[in-house]
């Protein structure tokens, strides 16, 4: 069977693409100039008005999404922005109104996109599961209400940093401990002891002349679509604590609300005939039966033997011993697909710091 494009066609110089993404970001390499002006190709944009427009009208990484090419990096659609004099991807207007006050908002449906501007089209950012408690401030646009949260909030501790010029990444918090050179990148940390902590190792925060190495990144905020009744789907979110007067939690008759302690509650906003169904939803998460877990090959006598020798100190006087359930929950939490694993562990947990046997 034959390609499905003419590569020869593609990489035929039908523009000054090369020197335009050389100019745009002077730090690719050869490769990676060749590999981006490609996929500008692909997609027809094979001369700056065309590439232009697509930025302009911020369809540029759905469009290669749409092709199954790999979508460039904020950093990249800035740098060609800049280059090609466009101001950045049109937001989709606001409506004039005064900021009102932020308010917790719990994630009702499966999944919900979190989008870099309010607008279905816009560049999907993440996406945040049910149960996940955000904060934001409820806008509306385009008739559609949104809830602009900031984006430090949502990636926890870790906030988003941008490298000067160069700096070292290290496997410690020492300058010897240097694995390579950081350059023209972002990455996502947070501050201990003069160093930047990020998943990849640590990354000082100035040189040995006291010059910074990283600056932080402009605050930056995502959108959720709070209610999708257009397309079929209802609240997407749901207010927490809500007035009594809340119309979401009115049309869906609960209400979620935080108990000291305890995490969060549903409470009834309206009142239930007898017999009348307040909630119904499938499982997101299931263990494999006591039966199926027996059938597990790598459980052998010996691993059970061992294994119901494992015990833990409860107090002074008793103990709390390894059981089926616990090893049931591993596996299926194991054989779960990501975003289920994800869901799993969003829920609520005892501190970390408990004297508890099993935290």
């Amino acid at each position: 069977m034959g390609s499905p494009f003419d590569w020869d066609a593609l990489e035929k110089n039908e523009g000054p693409l090369e020197e335009l993404l050389q100019n745009a970001r002077p730090k690719w390499s050869e490769r990676e100039l060749s590999g981006a002006a490609r996929k500008l190709r692909l997609l027809g944009l094979a001369n700056k008005a065309a590439l232009r427009q697509a930025l302009q009208e911020d369809t540029l990484n759905q469009q290669l999404q749409q092709a199954g090419c790999k979508t460039f990096s904020r950093e990249a659609l800035e740098a060609l922005c800049r280059e090609l004099g466009v101001a950045g991807p049109d937001e989709v207007p606001v409506e004039a109104e005064s900021e009102g006050a932020a308010s917790e908002w719990v994630v009702a449906f499966d999944r919900v996109a979190l989008r870099a501007h309010c607008s279905l089209e816009a560049e999907v950012l993440g996406v945040l599961v049910r149960g996940r408690v955000v904060r934001g401030v409820l806008h509306q646009a385009e008739n559609r209400p949104w809830l602009r949260l900031r984006l430090e909030d949502v990636n926890g501790p870790s906030v988003e940093w941008r490298v000067n010029s160069k700096a070292p990444l290290c496997s410690e918090k020492s300058w010897s401990s240097k694995v390579k050179d950081l350059e023209d990148a972002t990455v996502l940390g947070h501050v201990e002891s003069g160093w930047l902590r990020t998943q990849r190792g640590f990354v000082p925060l100035r040189d040995s002349q006291g010059a910074p190495l990283v600056s932080r990144s402009p605050e930056r905020f995502g959108w959720l679509l709070v209610r999708a009744e257009h397309l079929g789907l209802g609240d997407l979110l749901l207010p927490l604590d809500g007035e009594p007067g809340d119309e979401a939690a009115a049309a869906a008759g609960v209400r979620l609300r935080r108990l000291p302690g305890r995490g969060l509650g549903l409470f009834a906003a309206r009142d239930f005939q007898r017999g009348s169904c307040v909630l119904e939803e499938r499982p997101f998460f299931k263990r494999p039966s006591l039966a199926q877990l027996k059938q597990q090959k790598l459980l052998t006598k010996s691993f059970w033997g061992k294994f119901q020798q494992i015990k833990a100190p409860l107090d002074d006087e008793s103990h709390v011993f390894a059981s089926t359930a616990m090893l049931r929950s591993g596996l299926g939490f194991c054989q779960a697909s990501r975003l289920v694993q994800q869901m799993v562990l969003e829920l609520h947990h005892p501190p970390l710091d408990s004297g508890h046997p099993l935290v």
